[in-house]
């Protein structure tokens, strides 16, 4: 079920708000894996199991940063960036997929993603691609 952790905000004026996070895993222990190392560097993490969950959480919890599963029940990550572009408030936001699918290339062709990190990933340097992303400062490559 989609969630959020770490909710606190800038409300302050001229205060930053945390940067958002939202980790899209179908694997709860690799999703709180992420969710523990991206807690522990500050940012607010959003949480959902498949893609249909990152959609509806992002309608009302636009984060700055997406970590996306490929392969998922109920909406896979393929079809989650093919939503994705439909929505302006999203397409705009940076996509780390991760995947251990050996043709990934095809699947995810024209779709948008920032960033591809195959699994297993080297967390410290996931947890760098994240901060890049965050910042803005990625464009179309591959990682990892």
């Amino acid at each position: 079920m989609a969630g959020t952790t770490d909710c606190s905000e800038g409300t302050g004026q001229g205060e930053a708000r945390q940067r958002r996070v939202l980790i899209v895993e179908d694997n709860a222990d690799l999703r709180a894996v992420l969710v523990d190392a991206l807690s522990d560097t500050d940012y607010e993490i959003g949480e959902a199991s498949n893609g249909r969950e990152a959609l509806q959480l992002s309608e009302s919890w636009l984060p700055d940063a997406i970590l996306l599963d490929l392969m998922m029940p109920d909406m896979d990550g393929a079809e989650f960036l093919r939503m994705r572009r439909e929505r302006p408030f999203l397409a705009r936001v940076p996509v780390m997929v991760l995947t251990a699918h050996p043709f990934h290339h095809k699947l995810l062709d024209g779709l948008g993603a920032t960033v591809v990190v195959r699994k297993p990933y080297n967390l410290d340097a996931l947890l760098d691609a994240v901060a890049t992303m965050c910042e803005g400062a990625s464009g179309q490559a591959d990682a990892c």
